[in-house]
């Protein structure tokens, strides 16, 4: 178990939490959970964690094209997608392992 423990005054202990739940904002949940339930429809439920790391790069690649998208239309379909994708690529970095590696940012020079 991870985190410290923290003693309440009834006595009750509970791990300590590294994240911010209550901050997390509604609107946003509803969003992605709007794209999800459009995705089961289409595709089951949870295949989407069947993917591998090629399918997990195209989670990225889809999140991507759809900030493009939302940004230029202001489209709600996009906005949905795109924070399901991302959603999709923070667990595939976190339980699978795909996505880990780090990137050195692309370096423009200049040339004479």
């Amino acid at each position: 178990m991870e985190g410290k423990v923290i003693k309440h005054d009834s006595g009750a202990t509970s791990s300590e939490l590294n994240e911010d739940w209550n901050d997390l904002p509604f609107a946003g949940l509803v969003a992605a959970a709007r794209r999800f339930y459009f995705g089961r429809q289409k595709h089951g439920r949870f295949k989407w964690k069947r993917g591998n790391s090629e399918f997990a790069e195209m989670r990225l690649s889809h999140a991507l094209r759809h900030a493009a998208l939302f940004a230029e239309t202001r489209k709600q379909e996009d906005l949905d997608a795109l924070l399901c994708n991302f959603m999709m690529v923070a667990w595939y970095r976190m339980y699978k392992g795909y996505l880990i590696e780090e990137r050195n940012s692309i370096q423009h020079s200049e040339k004479k």
